[in-house]
């Protein structure tokens, strides 16, 4: 539902900012190329999903950025940008599982990844006539090296027939351990793609949304899809 929206953002603007590039063709030709740089920070929902035969559900995640990214001009008459920059990555989920009564249980699995990524988008700049709005549609690749990952298993419980009823204990693994995580084993390097929309107010403030897949497995058969929601400030 995420990708529908974006892809339908991304034509709506497309239109709505071609229709204003018509009626203001006559002041387009005198267009600032300089480049800018967006210090910002992003939620990234993300979900795994199963590349292979069956119906298995996806598994979702929450994931935070931090980045800084910097946009170049590429043409001295088309305002067309390439972006790249460099951002730290958090991302993590929490899997609960209890049963009350007079013997109770309680087991909680705990995912964590810290990511840096690289994005690499080309963008088209649209200034909106008479506002101090610019609408940046893009589309891009991006870079993932996955530096930290944890997978921690932390049980709770009470027995009354035990002399001592009640009991606790956690162990954790490396998500890239192949002894630990067998065929599960998590993959270090990712490279994904990305399509979305920005809007920059006063040539300062930006936010910005898009959808994207990795090409490579993170899991044997299994990839992540990634939305982001982003705010900035450009200078």
């Amino acid at each position: 539902m995420m990708k529908k929206l974006l892809i339908l953002a991304v034509i709506a603007v497309v239109g709505l900012s071609a229709s204003a590039q018509f009626a203001n063709s006559s002041s387009s030709s005198a267009y600032d190329n300089k480049g800018w740089s967006t210090i910002y920070a992003e939620w990234n929902p993300m979900s795994m999903y199963y590349t292979g035969k069956g119906d298995v559900d996806d598994v979702n995640f929450n994931a935070f950025s931090l980045g800084f990214n910097r946009a170049f001009a590429l043409s001295q008459s088309t305002p067309i940008y390439l972006e790249t920059g460099l951002a730290a990555q958090f991302m993590f989920r929490s899997d609960t599982e209890e049963e009350g009564g007079t013997y109770w249980w309680k087991e909680t699995l705990r995912t964590q990844m810290l990511s840096l990524k690289a994005p690499v988008n080309f963008l088209y700049k649209w200034n909106i006539p008479n506002s101090s709005v610019e609408l940046m549609p893009f589309l891009g690749l991006s870079l993932r090296a996955n530096i930290w990952g944890q997978q921690k298993e932390i049980e709770e419980g009470y027995d009354p027939g035990e002399p001592n009823n009640q009991y606790s204990g956690s162990e954790s693994w490396s998500l890239f351990d192949k002894k630990e995580m067998e065929e599960g084993q998590w993959k270090r390097f990712q490279i994904g793609w990305q399509v979305g929309v920005k809007a920059r107010f006063n040539e300062k403030f930006i936010i910005g949304g898009s959808f994207g897949t990795d090409f490579m497995d993170i899991v044997k058969k299994n990839k992540f899809r990634t939305g982001t929601i982003l705010v900035g400030y450009t200078f």
